[in-house]
């Protein structure tokens, strides 16, 4: 894949263990799904909890959709200007989950409302990919040591 600018760009496979630290760290992603045979995508907070996604909800659309079903989860993040990123996505069940025992591990919903239900995506699968180029000198090295 070439840009404009000449640049190639890569596109790889982040380590799970990268992704785990990359769940870890975030706060907020989107959970999709298909519910009333329509595909859905909401945005939420949640926190990693080492081997699932849990997340607060309130009583409706959301969470009686979601209950009992196979959803995908997906965090990212980018740099517009150098026109790289990264995806992390997680596949699994999601159920009704109890309050965490250790308050760290709680949620803290940004949106109003109570978010009394807790929601706890059980991971079968997560993996990411990045786009990655080389820093712009990477790719002229040569001209910087022959005008020098």
């Amino acid at each position: 894949m070439t840009t404009s600018h000449g640049q190639q760009a890569r596109l790889e496979v982040i380590p799970h263990g990268e992704c785990l630290r990359l769940l870890d760290e975030g706060r907020v992603g989107r959970i999709g799904g298909v519910w009333d045979d329509e595909p859905h995508i909401v945005p939420i907070n949640y926190r990693w909890d080492g081997s699932g996604v849990v997340c607060r909800l309130d009583p409706g659309l959301t969470l009686r959709a979601l209950a009992d079903r196979v959803v995908v989860f997906e965090i990212d993040g980018f740099d517009p200007h150098a026109r790289t990123g990264w995806s992390v996505i997680v596949r699994g069940h999601a159920v009704e989950a109890e309050a965490p025992r250790d308050a760290i591990a709680e949620p803290v919903p940004w949106a109003p409302g109570a978010r009394e239900h807790r929601v706890r995506i059980e991971a079968t699968s997560v993996s990411g990919r990045r786009v990655s180029r080389p820093h712009p000198l990477d790719d002229q090295w040569w001209r910087l040591s022959a005008s020098s």
